[in-house]
């Protein structure tokens, strides 16, 4: 090749290398490469020229334009909805008549509650795949929520699992088996969460007693303020109230056993005259 043909070469190798920064920084921008080929100076048999020198790069700029022409379409289906005033059905789109649904995907779209009522209605029996299903997820400890509520192993509804249990009575009894061992459980977690809560809470309300008092003392303020909590004549908020309460009347030797600290405001004596009373009348009489 000669040097003016290598010259010409190279020229036109910078002007297409140029060319596609354009397009892909359009494409980059939320354009298509079909919107690009459109609207002119491009065209698809010019692409493809590329595409065959730098497969990596026109492979990358196809997938962003596929998504962006997929972002377009959900965009536009949703303002087609979104122009709707009624369902199939003939319901009004407005007021309470709609609710918002976000589904699987995370997509969200207006919902008829009327036509979403009438589907609530209509059942469905399980089909045999579908039983074999439940079946195994029963017997792997799967959580009914996640199985017949919309979860992430989701099967049927749960208006049709409990047809199914009226007409097979075989998957009857091993559901009702799997219900009383999920209320066992249940009842088994909710015990251990309280008795943990129970015992937090104890610890804490310890901890705001003051360390100068004797163990004794301390544990009687902390079961004073549990059984005011579970009494409900205290609210929570009130707790650190009661408990400096509570170390006041130790102090002043009204609660809390016979090992206390008497204050010189105590009356310990028949005729109703404080201590400080008495002390001041035998000292300086």
């Amino acid at each position: 090749m000669t040097p003016y043909l290598q010259r010409q070469e190279e020229r036109s190798r910078v002007y297409r290398a140029e060319r596609f920064a354009a397009l892909a920084e359009r494409v980059r921008a939320g354009e298509t490469l079909k919107d690009v080929i459109d609207s002119g100076g491009w065209t698809f048999t010019g692409f493809g020229r590329f595409e065959r020198e730098y497969p990596q790069a026109a492979t990358e700029i196809r997938a962003i334009s596929k998504a962006n022409s997929d972002r377009k379409k959900k965009i536009a289906a949703a303002r087609k909805v979104a122009a709707k005033t009624h369902c199939v059905r003939g319901h009004e789109l407005s007021g309470d008549n709609v609710f918002i649904r976000t589904y699987r995907n995370g997509d969200r779209g207006r919902v008829c509650r009327t036509c979403a009522r009438l589907a609530a209605r209509v059942v469905r029996p399980m089909t045999a795949d579908q039983v074999a299903k439940v079946t195994q997820l029963v017997h792997r400890g799967v959580s009914m929520k996640r199985i017949f509520h919309g979860g992430s192993l989701y099967v049927t509804g749960h208006q049709n699992m409990q047809h199914q249990r009226m007409i097979d009575p075989a998957f009857d009894k091993m559901m009702a088996e799997y219900s009383s061992r999920g209320h066992e459980r249940a009842m088994r977690t909710r015990a251990v969460a309280q008795q943990r809560h129970r015992e937090n809470e104890y610890r804490a309300i310890r901890a705001m007693v003051p360390r100068w008092l004797t163990p004794e003392a301390g544990d009687d303020v902390a079961q004073s303020v549990i059984v005011a909590l579970i009494e409900r004549s205290i609210r929570r908020d009130q707790i650190a109230e009661r408990v400096r309460l509570l170390v006041a009347e130790h102090n002043r030797g009204q609660k809390f056993g016979a090992n206390r600290i008497l204050s010189l405001d105590v009356s310990p004596f028949d005729d109703g005259a404080a201590m400080v009373e008495r002390v001041a009348t035998g000292l300086w009489s």
